[in-house]
């Protein structure tokens, strides 16, 4: 009967009631099955394998449970690798290294990631159009040479090398003019 109990007693009792040991089989089990997550960092993998480690009752072998879990259970094959091939590899040592390695991960993909932004600004475009130089005088003949001048698009359709076209045009009508009166000079 409740009432011939003393309160430790009854405290006792409905703690194992209410409370129960966790059955360690079922603890470790749990335990044994924890695997890093795939956005999980690795502190935070550490962090969840000490806590469910603390029903394991392990004692005094829980240093290597936990390393051995860890190890085992990490997403990322290169660390895991790593750390297999590490003499005298403590649960400490282990974290240690686990951690660099991703820290060191992360900054390369960061400045990796940087360095293309980068590359992308100052970029410059290797292909070029280019037009012909051949151009007609009023005369109706081509005035010119047949060579490819790299152009810009915009310089294509702008107003200022239309002007500059008509000037050599006119320039070199003239120049025809000029000459054509000086041979008929000759000829009288």
């Amino acid at each position: 009967k409740p009432s011939s109990l003393s309160y430790d007693e009854l405290s006792g009792k409905l703690t194992a009631h209410y409370k129960p040991k966790p059955l360690i089989i079922a603890e470790r089990f749990k335990f044994q099955k924890r695997n890093q997550q795939e956005n999980e960092s690795v502190s935070d993998d550490v962090v969840s394998l000490k806590r469910l480690s603390t029903h394991c009752d392990f004692g005094r072998h829980l240093d290597e449970a936990l390393r051995d879990r860890f190890v085992s259970g990490l997403k990322v094959e290169a660390i895991q690798r790593k750390l297999l091939t590490e003499q005298d590899l403590t649960f400490a040592k282990a974290c240690e290294l686990a951690l660099s390695m991703e820290m060191a991960s992360k900054n390369t993909m960061e400045f990796a990631s940087n360095l293309k932004g980068h590359s992308t600004v100052n970029k410059i475009d290797k292909k070029r159009e280019t037009k012909s130089a051949w151009q007609t005088n009023p005369a109706g003949g081509k005035v010119g040479s047949k060579v490819n001048i790299p152009f810009h698009r915009e310089q294509r359709t702008s107003p200022v090398t239309d002007v500059v076209v008509t000037i050599m045009q006119h320039k070199d009508a003239d120049l025809k003019q000029r000459h054509a009166g000086s041979v008929q000079g000759w000829d009288t």
